[in-house]
């Protein structure tokens, strides 16, 4: 597509302490091969107590199509609804502060949605860390076996998807689908595209678009994301929605079954056979991935610890979604009083 001919882009950044790599994510948008005066980029902050502020006032400073919002509430879907409100052009490109985009990440998503007349067009995320142990997890949460099979992490063919992530939309297809939920603090991508499916503002995936995600960089930072995750996957679960599939409840009923067996072991022997069972073929995964998945990353002694961390995720995944289970079963019974 010839320059002349390619649409403006508000690009939306819902952030909040994000001094780590805020500078690398900019630079790659502000990097991209596209027309300069056809991009504006918004930084809505969350109220940040780090040095964000001071990076966006640098960076405001630099190059004048970079905008500052102030989003009190903290959370991305008020900072994302507040972005969309204040946003000049009429596709959004929603991306995050630790996430680096390719140089022809908005053209390839503005060719693809011309192409397909999709409401969405996003990539495959590939998960990298900057430390030992954030190329660990950065491993981990790249695995069918870590994560499951979300389209944005292991798509190898291009097509129609529920979701898709660091992706170009029509504005107006999110204003259609009532924007963003501004009562959940996570999940709010899932959340939006399912009522998006529902009006048929379809979202596609196309697989040579290849942004990097730039993940937790500790071992505790991992673990706290994935109960988050967990937890907010069944609080989000309202009345009529169908944005979560199978693969996001997996964890939740692997505990629960564990938990349930051992539980049963003072009273019956027969929970000692299909516990030992269900441990055995979750070691043999857990290891023959961790195996793959290293090697293929070049790794040595970080193949040895892979099968803790992919039991401590999918324990901490889990029990966060226990957790938002007695939560919302106890939000339910007081309404009910």
């Amino acid at each position: 597509m010839q320059s002349d001919r390619l649409p403006y882009i508000s690009v939306l950044l819902a952030i909040r302490n994000e001094e780590e790599h805020l500078d690398k994510s900019l630079k790659s948008i502000l990097g991209q091969d596209y027309p300069r005066d056809k991009i504006e980029i918004l930084l809505i902050d969350g109220m940040s107590t780090d040095n964000t502020p001071q990076i966006i006032e640098a960076w405001m400073k630099k190059d004048p199509r970079v905008r500052s919002l102030q989003n009190p509430r903290m959370i991305v879907s008020t900072g994302m609804n507040i972005g969309i409100a204040e946003s000049k052009h009429d596709l959004i490109l929603w991306t995050s502060g630790h996430v680096i985009l390719q140089p022809d990440h908005l053209r390839r998503c503005v060719v693809t949605m011309e192409k397909t007349d999709a409401a969405a067009v996003g990539g495959v995320l590939r998960t990298d860390g900057n430390t030992t142990t954030g190329r660990i997890n950065a491993a981990v949460l790249s695995s069918r076996f870590g994560i499951g099979n979300a389209p944005h992490r292991v798509a190898t063919t291009s097509g129609w998807v529920p979701t898709v992530t660091m992706a170009l939309y029509n504005k107006q297809a999110i204003i259609d689908a009532g924007g963003f939920d501004e009562s959940l603090p996570r999940n709010q991508d899932n959340d939006l595209h399912d009522r998006m499916n529902r009006i048929e503002k379809k979202s596609y995936i196309d697989v040579e678009i290849k942004p990097t995600y730039l993940c937790r960089e500790t071992f505790g930072g991992l673990l706290r994301q994935a109960w988050s995750n967990g937890l907010w996957n069944v609080i989000a679960m309202k009345t009529g929605r169908r944005g979560f599939q199978l693969r996001h409840f997996v964890p939740m009923i692997f505990v629960g079954v564990i938990v349930l067996l051992f539980g049963l072991l003072p009273v019956t022997d027969l929970a000692l056979y299909p516990l030992i069972g269900i441990l055995a073929m979750y070691a043999g995964a857990a290891v023959s991935t961790s195996l793959i998945v290293g090697l293929s990353r070049s790794m040595t002694w970080q193949i040895l610890v892979m099968p803790i961390w992919f039991l401590s995720l999918h324990i901490a995944y889990g029990a966060g979604s226990w957790a938002g289970l007695l939560r919302r079963s106890s939000s339910i019974i007081k309404k009910e009083c």
